[in-house]
């Protein structure tokens, strides 16, 4: 007998500690990377998600794998523009360089208006207490009116800032942190049951723009039903041993 009981409480510990896991990342380290010097170009005068472009430019769009997918969008009117333009495009897209770990990270400089990064939808439908990271670096500029830098999570519960900053204050952050990669996280809404990732950047100078890096979601595990029914059961057989013993 007490044999069984010992065996029902294992299960009732394991069913009970919830843990953390990591339900979703990318480090940007999948897609194919430009080098440092390398630049997004292209003709666009209308607003659109940009495609991929030949002649090893950055990544601006990604199925995704065993990391998360994204895609950019660019909503401006005078916009990445080719070396025909007299421009040799701007630094948009999956890069090799200054990465907060790993071999890539995600650079917005000199977007020409507003780029948006969005990342793939993440499914939260298992999971609770579910947070959300990402590394970031604000490069050296000399940011205006109207310049932004905003991340955001968006779920079907609402949605939550991580960074958000403004024209002079980008400046003053610079000032501060350098290039240096800072972490920002954030709890999720409770219930939530999809998670919608997105970096907006405004600019239209050199050095005006930002890196992201190591995007994660993690929460923990909610137990199937199942482990539920084990975890009634052991818990009453643990209580019949009790007022036997």
């Amino acid at each position: 007998m007490r044999s069984f009981v010992m065996a029902n409480l294992a299960v009732i510990l394991s069913a009970t500690s919830a843990y953390a896991d990591v339900i979703a990342h990318t480090g940007f380290e999948e897609p194919a990377k430009g080098a440092a010097s390398t630049r997004y170009t292209g003709n666009f005068s209308s607003p659109t998600y940009l495609p991929n472009r030949p002649g090893g430019e950055p990544t601006v769009s990604y199925a995704g794998g065993n990391e998360l997918g994204f895609e950019t969008h660019w909503s401006g009117t005078d916009g990445p523009r080719s070396t025909s333009d007299g421009e040799s495009g701007d630094y948009i897209g999956v890069v090799d360089y200054f990465n907060y770990a790993g071999s890539g990270s995600f650079e917005m400089e000199d977007c020409d208006t507003q780029c948006r990064l969005e990342l793939e939808r993440v499914d939260l439908t298992n999971y609770t207490d579910v947070e959300v990271s990402c590394q970031l670096k604000v490069l050296a500029g000399a940011y205006e009116t109207g310049d932004v830098v905003d991340i955001s999570v968006s779920t079907d519960q609402g949605a939550v800032t991580l960074f958000h900053m403004e024209g002079d204050d980008l400046d003053a952050y610079f000032s501060t942190h350098g290039y240096n990669y800072v972490e920002y996280s954030a709890a999720l809404p409770a219930n939530a049951t999809y998670a919608d990732f997105m970096m907006t950047v405004a600019s239209n100078g050199s050095n005006e723009g930002v890196q992201l890096d190591n995007v994660g979601f993690a929460g923990s595990v909610v137990p199937e039903p199942a482990t539920m029914g084990l975890l009634a059961l052991g818990g009453l057989t643990a209580v019949t041993r009790r007022r036997r013993a």
